[in-house]
């Protein structure tokens, strides 16, 4: 099997707690999986997340690049 060298975060409650606030917080219109994927970016202290999901534009708390942004 080849390694893909991401990282795998389990669901803890410091997450499921900065997900609900997220989704709170904008009123519920980032839908819970986006919350919990910015809640883990957050958590992780992540530079960036790699989407072309429009939300992760709307959550300041996060910085979004589409993958066209990401130079490698």
């Amino acid at each position: 099997m080849e390694h893909s060298g991401l990282d795998i975060i389990s669901l803890n409650a410091a997450i499921a707690k900065q997900a609900g606030i997220l989704r709170a917080k904008y009123q519920e219109k980032i839908p819970w999986g986006d919350c919990l994927i910015a809640a883990v970016s957050l958590e992780n202290k992540a530079e960036n997340i790699v989407t072309e999901d429009p939300h992760f534009t709307m959550i300041k708390e996060t910085r979004a690049k589409r993958t066209s942004q990401i130079q490698t």
